[in-house]
C-alpha cells in the first residue's frame, strides 16, 4: 500500500511508525508545508522524528497540500501540492492540523472553528537564575497581561519584564466543530484535523497518538479492505473525541471565567488541593480512554467487523 500523509507533526509522524509496524513493506511517505522540520512543543517531537528516521520513513519539506481528488472506484487518490507537483497513492491521511483546508473535501464543507474564550501570548527568553531553575522548560504569557499577575512572585515578573515583544504571537484557542466522520473514500483525517480541541485537558497530542494507532490497527486488521477499515477507525473514534472536545471546553470555561464564581470556586480549590483530585481526574481521562474504546468494539463486531 502506498500512503501519503499530510503533516509532519506528532499526529503524521505516530502515524506513519505505526504504519510501518502494522503493514510492513507499505511505501509511507511524509509532506510537510515547512521547510525546516525542527522538535517543538513537547519533547515527544525529537523522539518521533528519530522513530521516523529509523523506520525510513521519508519527510519530504516545502510541500503544502492544494487539494486532492480521486479515482472512480475510491482505489486511488491523487494529492496536488501548491508548487503544481502531484503523487498518487491508495490512502490519504490529512494531520495537517486545526487549519486543515483538505479536511473541509472529506467532510463536504468548511469545517467552523469555534473560539473557546481565551488566548495565549507565547514567546521566548534567555534562561537566566533569576526566571527559575535553568535546568526546567518555561511557557509564559506576555507584558499586557501585567495587571493579571500583580502580586505575583519575582519570577514570573522576570520572565514578562524579559520578553522581546516582537517575538511575541498571541494565539486564540479555538475548538472545531462537531465531525460526523473522519473519513470519504480513501481519505481520511486524524489529530486536530479531526478534532481540534481546548488544551485545557493536556490531550491534544495524546489523541493524535490514539488516533495513529486505532489507524494502523484497523488497517491491519483490514488489510485487503479499504473501507472496512476506515469504518473500522470511524467507529472507534468519532463519538469517543466529540466526548473529549466537550470536556476540554467546559473545563475552559471554567478554567478562564466564563462564569467567575465557578472560576474563583475552582482557583480557591486548586489552592488547597493535596493532588490527589488532581490525579483523579486524569485516571479518569485516561481510564474513560478504555470503556469508549470497549464500547466500541462492541459495536464493530456486533456489525461483522472485528
Amino acid at each position: 500500500m502506498k500512503v501519503i500523509v499530510i503533516g509532519g507533526g506528532i499526529g503524521g509522524l505516530t502515524t506513519s511508525i505505526a504504519l510501518t509496524q502494522a503493514l510492513p513493506g507499505s511505501d509511507i511517505q511524509i509532506y510537510e508545508r515547512v521547510t525546516d522540520l525542527r522538535p517543538s512543543g513537547a519533547a515527544i517531537s525529537e523522539l518521533l522524528l528519530d522513530g521516523a528516521a529509523k523506520q525510513g520513513i521519508k519527510i519530504h519539506l516545502g510541500k503544502k497540500g492544494a487539494e486532492y481528488t480521486t479515482s472512480e472506484d475510491n482505489k486511488t487518490v491523487i494529492v496536488t501540492f501548491q508548487d503544481g507537483e502531484s503523487v498518487t497513492g491508495d490512502l490519504l491521511i490529512i494531520a495537517e492540523g486545526t487549519h486543515s483546508k483538505l479536511r473541509n473535501k472529506v467532510i463536504g464543507h468548511i469545517v467552523a472553528r469555534n473560539y473557546v474564550g481565551y488566548g495565549n501570548y507565547n514567546g521566548a527568553v534567555p534562561v537566566t537564575s533569576d526566571l527559575g531553575d535553568p535546568t526546567k522548560w518555561n511557557q509564559f504569557y506576555r507584558d499586557d497581561l501585567y495587571q493579571n499577575f500583580e502580586g505575583w512572585a519575582a519570577p514570573v515578573w522576570n520572565l514578562i519584564k524579559s520578553m522581546d515583544p516582537s517575538k511575541v504571537a498571541r494565539v486564540e484557542i479555538h475548538d472545531i466543530e462537531k465531525l460526523e466522520t473522519f473519513f470519504n473514500g480513501p481519505a481520511v483525517v486524524i489529530g486536530d484535523a479531526a478534532h481540534r480541541t481546548a488544551p485545557d485537558l493536556g490531550q491534544g497530542g495524546c489523541q493524535a497518538m490514539e488516533d495513529a494507532w486505532v489507524l494502523a490497527n484497523a488497517l491491519k486488521t483490514h488489510p485487503n479492505d479499504l473501507p472496512a477499515a476506515l469504518k473500522h477507525y470511524d467507529a472507534m473514534l468519532v463519538k469517543r473525541t466529540v466526548k473529549l472536545v466537550g470536556r476540554a471546553r467546559k473545563r475552559a470555561e471554567m478554567i478562564h471565567g466564563l462564569d467567575m464564581t465557578a472560576t474563583n470556586a475552582w482557583y480557591t480549590e486548586l489552592a488547597t488541593e493535596s493532588g490527589e483530585n488532581i490525579m483523579e481526574g486524569m485516571a479518569k481521562t485516561i481510564l474513560g480512554a478504555r470503556t469508549d474504546l470497549d464500547s466500541a468494539v462492541a459495536v464493530l463486531k456486533a456489525e461483522g467487523l472485528m
